[in-house]
């Protein structure tokens, strides 16, 4: 098959397969120790064309965030008392992992002018919720970001109702900073910050309006 064309042809292996292949195209990269510039590389593809490779998107960062969630917590058992974990063991075991950041700056930021770029940022912010990830910052602010400035506050009022984006101090300034584009983004701010019990600066904004 393509897999072990893959360094032959990773420019197009996207399309070189049937669709429903790729997320396990991906999931057998995860577990290749040079399979990670290959994953970007589908992962750029399948973003540039997410209008027709959207599932396929969401299936292949379900294989991303659930190897990385069980790396974290084997992580975690190692650095528990009383838990004994090899961490070459563990490297051994997940040759690839790709971190939150690592889909921001590799994958997300290249395609900040994307026309689907709202369904992917909301794709993976949905599918780190599946796998009980908290949102770092970085994705957070870009995400926040795209679905601000394309009208999209429906979708991100949405997204932190369902707890796929935890409330934040830090978001909630961004939010506001960009409330000029859409007054929608300063209340889910204020109401962030009314849920954080940071009712001072809550008061301080709406004097400030």
């Amino acid at each position: 098959g393509c897999l072990w064309q893959v360094r032959l042809l990773p420019a197009g292996l996207a399309h070189q397969v049937l669709k429903d292949e790729v997320p396990k195209i991906v999931a057998v990269l995860l577990r290749r120790k040079n399979g990670k510039d290959t994953i970007y590389r589908i992962l750029n593809q399948l973003v540039t064309d997410a209008g027709d490779y959207l599932v396929e998107l969401a299936k292949s960062f379900d294989e991303i965030n659930s190897v990385y969630r069980k790396w974290a917590e084997l992580e975690v058992a190692r650095n528990t008392a009383g838990q004994s974990v090899d961490s070459s063991k563990l490297s051994a075991h997940f040759p690839v992992l790709i971190a939150q950041a690592d889909v921001c700056t590799r994958v997300l930021q290249a395609h900040a002018d994307d026309q689907h770029l709202v369904q992917v940022v909301t794709a993976y912010l949905a599918s780190l919720s599946r796998h009980d990830m908290v949102v770092q910052h970085p994705v957070a602010e870009l995400c926040v970001r795209t679905l601000v400035t394309r009208n999209a506050c429906g979708r991100l009022r949405s997204l932190v109702r369902r707890g796929c984006l935890g409330d934040a101090k830090p978001l909630a300034c961004q939010l506001l900073s960009l409330g000029h584009i859409d007054p929608a983004a300063a209340q889910i701010a204020l109401d962030m910050m009314w849920r954080l019990k940071a009712y001072g600066d809550v008061v301080e904004v709406l004097l400030s309006w």
